[in-house]
């Protein structure tokens, strides 16, 4: 059914871009819905005016996100996929209500896990198979999945303590994963899979696939989200300023994954009393 969104994954001329979301009140040179940015921050563009949870294709060629889009049956939060242009855009999910959220796509680019919240389907984990379209739900009381290297998923258990689990991509073998703590969240692994990084406390860490060489790389209580550069040496995140001038709101920062050279690339100018914010970003692959 979606066998032309397939695409090998072919290395291309290096340049890359950012995807993200601003929600709420339009900011000054930064309006509402999904753009993209150069890692340095240069050329902001909208291609969406709707919209959330931007994620990039490992080839590059789609990004997906969930929201909804007039045209499309039925009305409820579902998941699109769409050019980088914001063009294209094609559903992939068909959920009746409540929704389809938080795309994260397979190393290959054929399937995408996602979280499920709809009226008798509350907190679950399910997949979506772009060739066949077929959905499949894999577990229950679940959110934000998480595609590792080895094609298998963790989630976040939805409870109290929040452990994370891990499951083969058809869902079995549901077992705790030893990586993480509870609570740990926003979990990347790096382009080559030997490292990842991830949030804990709002406070960024880095270490080896394998669980070794923990390292925070930024501490304070200020990240929210992540993703990797293409080339595995940088982080964009997105987290509240740490000062209390008077202004806040979540913004775009790039840091080394060493820690070093942290810099801002989208600021947000609004006072603490609006409700805008960066949020929601992925970094593309390579570009041609």
């Amino acid at each position: 059914m979606f066998k032309n969104l397939i695409r090998p994954f072919t290395k291309q001329t290096r340049t890359s871009k950012i995807v993200f979301q601003n929600t709420g009140d339009s900011m000054p040179g930064i309006p509402v819905g999904m753009l993209i940015v150069n890692p340095d921050g240069t050329e902001l563009v909208r291609i969406r005016s709707g919209g959330s949870e931007p994620a990039w294709s490992l080839d590059a060629k789609w990004i997906a996100f969930s929201g909804l889009v007039e045209g499309y049956e039925p009305y409820a939060f579902n998941l699109h996929l769409m050019r980088p242009d914001g063009t294209g855009v094609r559903q992939v999910t068909h959920h009746t209500t409540g929704g389809a959220y938080t795309p994260a796509w397979s190393s290959d680019a054929r399937t995408i896990a996602y979280h499920v919240f709809e009226d008798g389907v509350q907190d679950q984990i399910w997949s979506v198979d772009l060739l066949s379209g077929r959905q499949r739900q894999l577990a229950r009381d679940g959110v934000s999945p998480v595609w590792t290297p080895t094609n298998q998923i963790i989630f976040e258990k939805n409870d109290g303590a929040h452990p994370l689990l891990i499951m083969e991509a058809n869902g079995q073998k549901l077992r705790e994963c030893g990586l993480f703590d509870d609570g740990d969240w926003s979990i990347r692994w790096s382009p080559e899979g030997n490292k990842v990084a991830f949030l804990r406390n709002r406070e960024i860490y880095v270490m080896d696939s394998d669980g070794n060489n923990l390292k925070k790389i930024r501490a304070g209580q200020v990240a929210t989200g992540l993703s990797w550069s293409p080339d595995g040496h940088q982080l964009v995140y997105y987290g509240s300023r740490e000062d209390q001038s008077g202004r806040c709101g979540k913004e775009l920062y790039v840091i080394d994954s060493d820690g070093a050279n942290e810099t801002k690339i989208v600021a947000n100018p609004w006072p603490k009393d609006r409700v805008a914010e960066l949020i929601n970003v992925s970094w593309s692959p390579w570009l041609g």
